[in-house]
Formats: structure tokens, sequence, C-alpha cells
């Protein structure tokens, strides 16, 4: 038996570039779906904070 012939080949096969083009598209996919929701969220904490910090602010 080669062991190290095996072995070689299976460390080969698992640095190896693989065809993750599906599990790509859906990562794409699934952040271009976020995007609205993830400004929105931002944009609304970051209002809702200075608006907070105003009326902690004018209450002196």
């Amino acid at each position: 038996m080669n062991t190290d012939k095996i072995y070689a080949e299976q460390l080969a096969n698992e640095y190896a570039l693989k065809d993750n083009s599906k599990v790509v598209a859906l990562r794409k996919l699934d952040k271009k779906a976020k995007l609205p929701a993830t400004v929105f969220t931002y944009t609304f904490g970051i209002i809702a904070a200075l608006i907070a910090g105003v009326e902690m602010w004018s209450w002196k």
C-alpha cells in the first residue's frame, strides 16, 4: 500500500478549489435581500438616538 500517495491525494483534495457557485450565489442574493432592512435599521436607530439625546439635553 502506498499510504503516502493516498495521504497526498487527500490533502490535495482538501485544499483544491471547489465549485461552490450555488452557495456563493445564495450568499450574494441573501446579502442583496437584507440590504434595505439593514439600511433602514441603521438610519432609524441613528435618528432615534439623536432625538433621544436632544430630548435629554433639553430637559436640563
